[in-house]
């Protein structure tokens, strides 16, 4: 959307998984970048302006193939109520 809407920006991908370094190459460059609300407050000179673009994204529960029976227990509560 942003490369079609404002070709004038520049689009830099990053890694697939974000670390510090990602954060940190950030605010040592200025750049922006586009992340999730869940990495609010992950640096300390970082800001996290939220946008009201109307897109979701999924997310999910990753566990063992074993669970224990608190996982279990919590993995049933959530099925239940979805």
């Amino acid at each position: 959307m942003l490369k079609r809407a404002h070709p004038e920006i520049v689009v830099e991908e990053t890694g697939y998984y974000y670390d510090m370094d990602t954060f940190n190459i950030c605010e040592q460059t200025g750049t922006l970048l586009l992340t999730l609300d869940a990495w609010a407050g992950i640096h300390p000179f970082l800001v996290t302006l939220p946008v009201k673009w109307g897109y979701r994204i999924p997310y999910g529960i990753l566990y063992s193939k074993k669970p224990s029976d608190d996982v279990k227990r919590f993995t049933e509560i959530i099925r239940a109520n979805i």
